[in-house]
């Protein structure tokens, strides 16, 4: 067999960890390339490359079926020769999977978003992170389209369902203004769209897990907070084979897109009755042939 550490060396240097958000992801990625260069490559002959026994405890822990010690992630990465800033977001990343504390993991998250904008800054800029980090960014931005909308924070929070002060709104609208999506009509004090919040591969890998995170929470607290009649919450646990899930993924995508249709065929047409609503679909599975996932 050909030098694997070669192979390992190239594999790393092709496959950044800094792209990654679950570390059993990347190690699984890592196998898959290097058996790819080397088809005699296994499981075993990989754990002895990376400084363990020569047994199956690299597969046990990519499919979820081991958890990685800080002991162990530490000889990983020296086997994968990773160094400078690609070890620190390798130590976090695991520390991530492996957190079960929500508190925990979000610190752990906030860590991983501020190293992975050191590593690759053109990729994730600040400002596209934090419009993704908070709730009312996206809110407050479709709000500006109403067309009663009034440019006054005051005006912004009395209308809003769930609550928010007074210099969030502020800071918001400030924020919305530098990204370029709303603009200030000097003689009126108010805001208008005029442009979309681009983001890049990395950016959806990053800041929008941390945007559908607080969506899923504002949906949870919209079920006491907002009347039956003016939202749709339903949840179905179903047994899918793979291809009917891909149906149905494929399905929820093409919702998405009609919900986004029907908002421009409405746009045609104001309407001072309109309101901001955030839609919600989630599909997940409780089970895995390949074994948990942090």
């Amino acid at each position: 067999m050909a030098d694997s550490n070669d192979s390992i060396k190239k594999v790393v240097r092709a496959v950044a960890v800094t792209d990654y958000l679950g570390h059993r992801d990347y190690l699984g990625e890592v196998y898959r390339r290097i058996k790819a260069a080397l088809p005699a490559y296994s499981y075993l002959k990989f754990a002895e490359d990376l400084g363990f026994s020569a047994t199956n405890v690299l597969r046990l822990i990519i499919v979820g079926d081991r958890t990685l010690t800080t002991k162990a992630a530490s000889r990983i990465a020296k086997g994968l020769h990773l160094h400078g800033a690609d070890l620190r977001y390798w130590t976090a990343l695991v520390k991530y999977g492996e957190a079960r504390r929500p508190a925990e993991r979000e610190r752990l998250f906030q860590l991983l978003v501020s190293l992975k904008t050191k590593a690759k800054p053109e990729a994730l800029t600040p400002t596209q992170a934090a419009y993704f980090s908070d709730w009312y960014h996206p809110v407050i931005r479709e709000m500006v389209g109403l067309p009663d909308f009034v440019g006054d924070p005051l005006w912004i929070q009395n209308r809003l369902a769930f609550p928010l002060r007074l210099d969030e709104i502020r800071r918001s609208l400030d924020l919305l203004e530098r990204l370029g999506v709303i603009t200030r009509a000097a003689e009126t004090g108010y805001y208008v769209n005029s442009a979309v919040v681009a983001t890049s591969p990395e950016t959806d890998s990053m800041a929008l897990v941390r945007y559908h995170q607080k969506m899923i929470e504002i949906g949870g607290e919209s079920i006491t907070r907002i009347d039956a009649d003016r939202r749709q919450i339903q949840a179905v646990t179903v047994n899918l084979p793979p291809a009917a899930a891909n149906t149905l993924r494929a399905k929820i995508q093409a919702l998405t897109q009609e919900a986004l249709a029907l908002e421009a065929d409405a746009a045609t047409q104001p309407s001072d009755q309109a309101e901001v609503f955030q839609m919600n679909i989630q599909l997940f599975p409780f089970t895995s042939k390949r074994g948990r996932n942090p």
